[in-house]
């Protein structure tokens, strides 16, 4: 989502027109943005003060046409900004290299990034293009959460929200980008339980095989251990044991069944231990913090 060229900051969310407008042209439920969010982006805009100097003058060609919200006709400078101030404003996530920020966070990095870029840009589109959003054919495409399972492409995104500053109809989706972003989505869920596991400070183990016990020709049978692990160095390991013998898992039930429910080697489950002495199973307790997730993010929390 962000310039990997060390360009421009990414387009903000911006507010969009009035919900009967967007409502009669067609666009989905989660493009309506509250009057208030428009009001804040409305300040924003006005309050700029001196223009950037890396946002550079348009080309009559450039220029763009008049502006539903403004009421006036846009420069390209104008839509740059409005961009950025639709991502501060915006109740979404950016996911940039598995990152997530929130819209002040990510308005703040392409701001940064915008500042930093060697030669400027001419256009919104070119912003998009170059910097919010750029393609690469090697890594997986910018998104945008939209809710808790739900993700767009961040180039879409930034379409969508230039098309609302220019007065012009949404752009549809591209079927392939769309189902990109729909496996980009799954496999955010796996990186985040793995986020999760690592944030929860408790200890996790991986007990020995039943029959591992040996019979001695002396002595009495030694007794297996249990091999014990840290919150980090357990979401190392199950990140490790993905990467490598997992790879074509992209879902989190399947990650789960297969990836962290038990141990390759002794074939019994993982545990987790609380810190007064109690142990759960790790699958059990996993899909219980994750759909604890899921609820306060339903509900406006922070992720």
């Amino acid at each position: 989502m962000f310039g990997r060229r060390a360009t421009a900051p990414s387009p903000r969310v911006r507010e969009q027109a009035p919900a009967s407008a967007r409502v009669a042209a067609g666009a989905p439920a989660w493009l309506v943005v509250s009057a208030t969010e428009l009001a804040c982006a409305g300040a924003l805009l006005t309050g700029c003060g001196a223009p950037n100097p890396r946002i550079l003058d348009a080309t009559e060609e450039a220029r763009g046409m008049p502006s539903a919200e403004l009421g006036s006709e846009m420069t390209e400078q104008d839509k740059i900004k409005g961009l950025i101030a639709a991502v501060r404003t915006s109740q979404h996530t950016f996911v940039h290299d598995d990152i997530e920020r929130s819209g002040s966070a990510a308005a703040d990095k392409l701001e940064l990034l915008l500042d930093r870029d060697p030669t400027g840009v001419r256009s919104a589109r070119e912003f998009i293009d170059r910097i919010a959003a750029p393609e690469r054919s090697n890594e997986a495409p910018d998104s945008v959460k939209i809710g808790p399972e739900e993700l767009v492409l961040a180039h879409h995104w930034f379409e969508v929200r230039l098309a609302e500053i220019e007065g012009r109809p949404p752009p549809e989706s591209p079927p392939e980008a769309q189902r990109q972003a729909e496996v980009h989505a799954r496999r955010l869920q796996i990186l985040e339980a793995l986020r999760l596991i690592e944030r929860s400070k408790l200890n996790f183990v991986a007990p020995p095989r039943h029959s591992a016990a040996k019979t001695h020709a002396k002595g009495p049978k030694r007794k297996p251990k249990r091999k014990e692990y840290t919150s980090v160095q357990f979401a190392d390991m199950l990140r490790k044991k993905w990467e490598f013998l997992g790879a074509d898992i992209k879902d989190i039930d399947t990650f789960i069944e297969e990836i962290a429910s038990d141990s390759f080697t002794s074939m019994v489950r993982y545990r987790v231990i609380f810190e007064d002495g109690r142990e759960e199973d790790f699958g059990s307790w996993l899909r219980a913090q994750l759909a604890a997730d899921r609820a306060r993010l339903a509900q406006g929390g922070a992720p």
